[in-house]
C-alpha cells in the first residue's frame, strides 16, 4: 500500500497522485490518499478542498490508521512510525527531480509537492486517463466546448487569489506581470496570427479591467471555485497554452493532447530565489 498526503489547491493534488499513482503500479500494490489537511482551516494559510473526486482515478481515502502525519508534524526523510500498518513516512528533500524516490518501496507515507513530470512520464497514458474528467459539462460548458474547438484557440490562464493578498504566499511565489503576458501573446501570435485567446482566471474581475489584447478573446467566467475541474478539461481543449506560475494552469497545458502545441511558461516560477525549477516545466514548452 502507498499512501499520499493530499495538500494545496487541485494542481498540487494532482502532482502528489500522479507519483503515489506510479509507486503503486511499480509495486503492485493500491494506492489510498490522506486528505485530513483538505477542507481544514489552517493559521495563515488558503482552506483547499479535495479535489480529485472529478476524476477517473483509481485509489481510495486512507484510513485513520493509515494516516501518519498530522500538519504541525516534519520529517526530513525516511522513518518508522508508530501506526498500526508499519508505514515508512516520506518527506520531500528537493523541489527538483529526485530519482531516488521511484526506488521506495511498498508501505510508504509520502508528504511533498512533486512537481515534475519526470515522476510519472513512463505512466503517462495512465495519467492521462486517470485525469479525464468523468463528470458530464454542464450546458454553459458544452457551448464553451464548441466555440473552443472551432478556432485556433489558446488559454491564457491569470492566477491571483493568494498570490497577490497572502503576503506570505505573495514572497513565496509571486505572480506574472502584465508584461509577461504581452510577451507570451507577441510569441504565440508570431506563429498563430489567427488565435483566440481564452482567458481563465481566479480573479475574473481583475482580468477584465486590466487584461487587454488586440487579438480575439474570451472571458471565461462560467465555473466557479467549486467547478474548477470544468476550466482544466476547457484549458487542456484549447490547441495552445500561455500559462501562469500556476501547478492548475501546468496540468492544463500538460493535458493538452494537440501533438503540435505550442506553450508558453514564465522562465521565473517562484519569486522566492530557494527553489531548483529545472525539472519543473516540461523540455518542449517554452520558457520566457
Amino acid at each position: 500500500m502507498i499512501v499520499v498526503r493530499l495538500l494545496g489547491g487541485l494542481g498540487n493534488q494532482m502532482f502528489q497522485y500522479a507519483l503515489g499513482r506510479r509507486l503503486a503500479i511499480k509495486n503492485g500494490v493500491s494506492l489510498k490518499m490522506d486528505i485530513g489537511t483538505l477542507g481544514v482551516e489552517l493559521p495563515g494559510g488558503t482552506t483547499r478542498n479535495y479535489g480529485l473526486h472529478a476524476f477517473n482515478i483509481k485509489a481510495h481515502l486512507a484510513s485513520p490508521e493509515e494516516i501518519v502525519f498530522r500538519p504541525s508534524q516534519a520529517d526530513d526523510g525516511v522513518s518508522q512510525t508508530g501506526n498500526r500498518t508499519g508505514l515508512k513516512s516520506f518527506s520531500e528533500r528537493q523541489f527538483n527531480f529526485d530519482p531516488e524516490i521511484l526506488n521506495l518501496p511498498d508501505h510508504v507515507y509520502l508528504q511533498g509537492f512533486w512537481q515534475t513530470e519526470k515522476y510519472f512520464k513512463p505512466i503517462e497514458e495512465v495519467i492521462r486517463k486517470d485525469f479525464r474528467v468523468k463528470i458530464p459539462p454542464s450546458e454553459a460548458n458544452k457551448r464553451m466546448i464548441d466555440i473552443i474547438t472551432g478556432k485556433n484557440s489558446v488559454s491564457l490562464h491569470i492566477r491571483r487569489g493568494d498570490y497577490v493578498w497572502d503576503e506570505k504566499t505573495q514572497q513565496i511565489h509571486g505572480n506574472c506581470s502584465l508584461d509577461y503576458y504581452a510577451r507570451a501573446v507577441k510569441l504565440m501570435g508570431e506563429k498563430h496570427r489567427d488565435m483566440h485567446l481564452f482567458v481563465f482566471s481566479d480573479d475574473m474581475g481583475w482580468a477584465k479591467n486590466n487584461f487587454r489584447s488586440d487579438y480575439p478573446l474570451t472571458l471565461v467566467d462560467i465555473n466557479d471555485d467549486s467547478h474548477n475541474y470544468e476550466d482544466l478539461r476547457l484549458m487542456s481543449l484549447c490547441q495552445h497554452q500561455i500559462i501562469a506560475n500556476s501547478s492548475f494552469s501546468w496540468w492544463g497545458a500538460w493535458l493538452n493532447r494537440n501533438p503540435d502545441k505550442l506553450v508558453i511558461a514564465p522562465r521565473q516560477w517562484f519569486a522566492h530565489t530557494g527553489f531548483n525549477t529545472c525539472d519543473l516545466i516540461p523540455d518542449d514548452w517554452l520558457k520566457i
